[in-house]
């Protein structure tokens, strides 16, 4: 998923069990990514870095189901998700 400050993505559908999200921002301000439910609820803090940043969270999605990630950036940014 790519976007350009601050958005939410669209819904995606994760299993329950341990993925892996690397991300990456070029904005100069802050990055914060959070994961979110099928209601809008947070699951997990993905990132929360300022600058330009590489990096990558491994988060245990609790159950199988509809997620989507709320994103507050001030410049381009990525999420790539791989399972473990």
């Amino acid at each position: 998923m790519t976007g350009l400050g601050q958005r939410a993505t669209r819904a995606f559908w994760l299993e329950k069990g341990p993925h892996v999200f690397n991300f990456r921002h070029s904005g100069s301000g802050n990055f914060i990514a959070h994961l979110l439910d099928s209601k809008g609820r947070r699951v997990e803090l993905l990132a929360n870095e300022i600058g330009r940043r590489q990096g990558s969270q491994v988060v245990k999605v609790p159950e199988a189901g509809i997620y989507m990630m709320n994103v507050k950036a001030d410049g381009d940014w990525s999420v790539d998700l791989q399972v473990e």
